[in-house]
């Protein structure tokens, strides 16, 4: 059976997606489970202040390693801060109903919100932070 090369770039971008977003999950997940672990009153603050360190680090990896981009870094960067900026006030909201005084049950919330937000920017991204450069240069 013979793959293109679109379905083997598309197979490469998709796995090379979930190791970035896994990783990010996982640091996410680790660390918000710990922080409420330690401070359970500060909830919000300490899923907002995770979620906004692990921007950077995801967008350059995902921008590098995941979609190959050479498009400019400011327009790419501030498209990615205004999906994830979306992220969080969901996750936010959600994490606080949902949080217990149990890490372990934690741990699965924080998983689990941070696997959808990572599907939805998956799909935000390929088609609209990093797309952008290939719709320009085509015109």
């Amino acid at each position: 059976m013979r793959f293109s090369l679109a379905d083997r770039e598309s197979r490469r971008k998709m796995v090379s997606f979930l190791a970035v977003g896994c990783t990010s999950a996982a640091i996410y997940s680790s660390t918000c489970t710990y922080l409420t672990y330690i401070s359970p009153s500060k909830q919000s603050a300490i899923t907002i202040g995770v979620y906004l360190a692990l921007i950077p680090p995801s967008f350059f990896a995902q921008r590098y390693l995941t979609f190959r981009s050479q498009g400019p870094v400011l327009n790419e960067i501030a498209s990615y801060f205004l999906v994830q900026i979306a992220a969080i006030v969901i996750s936010t909201i959600l994490l606080t109903r949902l949080v217990t005084n149990n890490p372990i049950l934690n741990s699965i919330v924080f998983l689990t919100i941070g696997g959808i937000a990572a599907v939805l920017s998956y799909v935000v991204c390929n088609g609209l932070v990093f797309s952008l450069r290939t719709k320009q240069s085509t015109n």
